[in-house]
């Protein structure tokens, strides 16, 4: 009964394992300052299983845009920020084979920074 149990709980590692070494990782950033500042960033990201936009600092405006693909499958969205924070973002097909993200930000006084994460 023992090496059943010890026999189903390495079974169970194995097929787990992998989900173990998933982590977020910075895909890009960038910071602004200014009176009125604006600026903007691009990033491929290939097979993501989950992304995250964050907005920091004295944003006014903050715009996103993501387009994923898997085989023949495209899909793409926008959305829009007014405040500072962080927003999950949708990979849509799921298991994309890849995604390419089109952020831009501004601020009205002072800094602000915007990083994606893509976690993997």
């Amino acid at each position: 009964m023992k090496k059943l149990v010890l026999v189903a709980v390495a079974a169970a590692l194995l097929v787990a394992g992998p989900a173990f070494g998933a982590s977020w990782h910075v895909v890009k950033s960038k910071s602004i300052s200014g009176q009125f500042s604006a600026t903007a960033f691009s990033a491929s990201v290939r097979h993501p299983l989950a992304m995250k936009l964050r907005l920091s600092g004295a944003i006014s405006s903050g715009n996103v845009a993501v387009s994923c693909s898997r085989g023949f499958t495209i899909s793409s969205y926008g959305h829009s920020y007014s405040q500072p924070g962080t927003y999950k973002l949708a990979v849509r097909p799921r298991r994309a084979g890849s995604c390419q993200v089109v952020v831009s930000f501004g601020v009205s006084g002072g800094s602000g920074r915007a990083t994606l994460y893509v976690y993997r």
